[in-house]
């Protein structure tokens, strides 16, 4: 990550801001496009897109309490593949917002989604397939929940969304 302005903000603004009160609500990050993150047609670079991502993923870890419980527990979050579509491109000095959700999850993985708003719009949409880690072995998302003390829902897409990011990036789940 080289936004180093931008996550310290964010971690400081998480501090202040309401928590996620539960693993369906969105964390949202207003945010501006800068000169920084221009290509050559001045407009938000490709890449910067999925930099940005990090942000909004910290934000939502910070605002539900799991930042807290991975410095704790020696977690860490790895993404394991993204898929993005770009539809509508970010120009210079653009606001916009970026909305990070939790999406899905099975026994191995979770899959989160993140949107790119600018003026009503939807300018470009991912979905993450990531884990979190304890050493060399995988946190099951049922104990994050239960150490965020969240009731253990039912996975919204009965995990096949989590799987099938997987498998479209050849990523299978690693048993442990």
């Amino acid at each position: 990550m080289n936004l180093y302005l931008r996550l310290f903000w964010v971690w400081f603004r998480a501090r202040f801001r309401s928590p996620i009160p539960d693993p369906f609500s969105p964390a949202r990050l207003n945010l501006r496009v800068l000169p920084n993150d221009l290509d050559l047609f001045l407009h938000l670079n490709n890449g910067r897109y999925l930099t940005l991502m990090d942000l909004g993923r910290m934000d939502y870890v910070l605002r539900c309490g799991l930042g807290r419980l991975m410095r704790e527990r020696g977690w860490y979050a790895v993404a394991a593949a993204v898929e993005i579509r770009y539809l509508r491109p970010l120009k210079f000095a653009r606001r916009f917002t970026l909305v990070t959700r939790l999406a899905d999850w099975n026994d191995a993985s979770f899959a989160m989604e993140q949107r790119f708003e600018s003026g009503g719009k939807l300018c470009a949409r991912a979905f993450i397939s990531g884990q979190v880690r304890r050493a060399r072995e995988r946190v099951p998302p049922v104990e994050l929940w239960q150490a965020l003390g969240w009731q253990a829902p039912e996975a919204p897409e009965g995990g096949r969304l989590a799987s099938e990011i997987a498998r479209r990036a050849g990523n299978l789940p690693n048993p442990g």
